[in-house]
């Protein structure tokens, strides 16, 4: 004979657990209105059915994803800002682990030349931290211009802002704000 649960409760069909009838979801297909399945074992199976697809189409999605961020590269940048802004620590936290991270990476100062296809520098920069500037570039609108980098290491902060110098005023490229 089977079991009857007063309707403030519910067994799970996947784990079997008798539940409140809050933790299922709504199913109007039902006879209590309730889904079959707990909440929590959704949920996992749900995740699980999303990780097999991932790994079967992994191409498919990760070509669909780059094509989303090329898309939408400004809206995301706007979006990172204000989730910057409402979460000031997790952002400060995040801030700390990259630059610990970096900082194990820095060799003295790089300064970088972005060519487009027609070979004209349309940028000149100076960094201590490569990696991390040029993630800044990447969401900038002229970015997909770039069609080569160029870059030169030094040791002495004054050296480097020598060369970034002598190379703004010889190029003048056009999306350098900087005085030349």
């Amino acid at each position: 004979m089977r079991e009857q649960l007063p309707l403030e409760a519910k067994r799970c069909s996947t784990c079997t657990a008798r539940k409140p009838i809050e933790d299922f979801g709504i199913d109007r297909s039902q006879k209590d209105g309730r889904s079959g399945r707990c909440k929590a074992c959704r949920s996992i199976a749900e995740k699980t059915s999303k990780q097999r697809y991932r790994m079967r189409h992994a191409e498919q999605v990760r070509e669909a994803n780059r094509k989303w961020f090329q898309e939408n590269r400004h809206k995301y940048a706007i979006y990172r800002k204000n989730h910057a802004m409402r979460h000031p620590e997790a952002s400060l936290e995040r801030q700390r682990k990259t630059r610990a991270k970096h900082k194990a990476q820095r060799d003295g100062y790089t300064v970088y030349q972005f060519f487009d296809s027609d070979g004209e520098v349309i940028y000149v920069g100076m960094t201590c931290d490569w990696l991390q500037r040029q993630k800044q570039h990447r969401i900038k609108p002229w970015f997909p211009e770039v069609a080569t980098i160029a870059l030169d290491k030094y040791e002495e902060l004054a050296k480097a802002r020598a060369s970034e110098s002598q190379l703004l005023r010889q190029h003048r490229p056009r999306y350098c704000l900087r005085l030349y």
